[in-house]
């Protein structure tokens, strides 16, 4: 049996790659169950999946932006409650998915004498709550290179890198319907140039490189309205000068706020380019998504979205800080169709080789490893 924790109210990419490999497992015949401390939308997602999963004690308000650690006492008291999980379900291991959930269950993995598995999919920086998880952690997943070479050596031992699942996040014979109808429903002019952001409008994630490159691109070569298209929410820390910006455009035709949406694809669908300009980025789910919906992706150099986009064959790779570099590659997809299709066929065929059957074999493997060991 293998257990999956979850927070209820959790959003955000891990719980889509997450999700893809729980599915392919079942799917295998595996026997796994979820837990949900509290409801939410991850919960909420699991029930629509019909995905087996059991209700734990909510945890509480989240502390990871308003503590320097992260840790609450919600992460030490749900101890029992999650003993009790790992009891009743029979769970051999315990595989986590991001950092909170770490916190939570490292100790009661350890005192139930559970595998852990950290999946890791972030940054690292010190913090003696998520070491001691991944210290308890039997083995560590990182999502990309990038985000295993910043672990500390003790970790890097245990840690292997297994790229995310992807699907097609659109169905190729969908794309032209959806591109017009959202296009109609935005107010966009159906012949307009558009660019797009998806993602939470953090400091990170830098969506006020989107409107520089707006301010520069009025219109493509040929005459064609350049507009923008936001899809993400404000989480904190929120990108300040991208608010700033904003309070003072005075084109707000140029500028369309979709806000937090369940149709990505068909957004994607609707653009002409993404761009992805975050820094310390472990590896976006977005600029594969973008992929597998045939969009021409540009995506910053410094996290792990440069190992899985060939720069000028897959897609545009782009420094995060050299805003003339995300004029340019802007400009070179919108003005030039053949490179444009280039990068749309490469980009497809690079998503194609991310499959949920490659990613669930590795993991498998993991798996399979653990057990060994427990039974030697």
């Amino acid at each position: 049996m293998i257990l999956f924790p979850y927070s209820g109210d959790t959003r955000g990419g891990s719980v889509h790659s997450s999700f893809l490999l729980i599915e392919t497992l079942l799917e295998r015949g595996a026997t796994l169950k979820l837990a949900f401390h509290g409801e939410g939308f991850t919960r909420d997602l699991a029930r629509k999946r019909g995905l087996p999963f059991i209700d734990l004690p909510p945890l509480g308000a989240r502390a990871e932006m308003g503590r320097k650690d992260g840790f609450r006492p919600g992460n030490l008291t749900a101890l029992a409650a999650c003993r009790r999980a790992i009891a009743e379900t029979g769970a051999a291991i315990v595989h986590v998915n991001d950092k909170r959930m770490l916190r939570t269950w490292c100790l009661p993995a350890r005192l139930s004498r559970a595998a852990l598995i950290a999946h890791w999919r972030s940054v690292y920086s010190p913090s003696w709550s998520v070491d001691l998880g991944l210290r308890i952690a039997a083995r560590i997943v990182c999502v990309s290179s990038y985000s295993r070479d910043l672990l500390p050596g003790w970790a890097r031992i245990k840690a292997s890198v297994v790229y995310n699942p992807f699907r097609p996040i659109i169905e190729p014979e969908a794309r032209a319907e959806a591109r017009q109808r959202l296009r109609a429903e935005a107010g966009i002019p159906q012949d307009a140039a558009v660019i797009g952001f998806f993602g939470a409008l953090l400091q990170r994630k830098q969506p006020h490189v989107l409107l520089e490159v707006l301010k520069r691109i009025p219109a493509t070569a040929d005459g064609r309205p350049v507009v923008g298209v936001l899809c993400g929410e404000a989480l904190a820390p929120r990108d300040e000068q991208f608010f700033a910006m904003m309070a003072s455009w005075r084109e707000p035709d140029r500028v369309v706020q979709a806000g937090f949406v369940n149709n990505v694809g068909e957004w994607m669908a609707a653009a002409d380019v993404m761009v992805a300009p975050a820094y310390d980025e472990p590896l976006a789910r977005v600029g594969v998504e973008a992929q597998s919906a045939g969009l021409p992706a540009i995506v910053s150099s410094d996290g792990g979205l440069r190992e899985v986009v060939e720069d000028a064959v897959t897609g545009l790779v782009v420094d995060p800080y050299d805003l003339d570099g995300w004029v340019s590659a802007t400009r070179r997809i919108l003005d030039d169709p053949e490179l444009a299709s280039r990068l749309r066929e490469g980009g497809l065929a690079a998503a194609a080789e991310l499959t949920p059957d490659r990613h669930a074999d590795q993991i498998e493997a993991l798996y399979d490893g653990l057990r060994g060991e427990r039974a030697a």
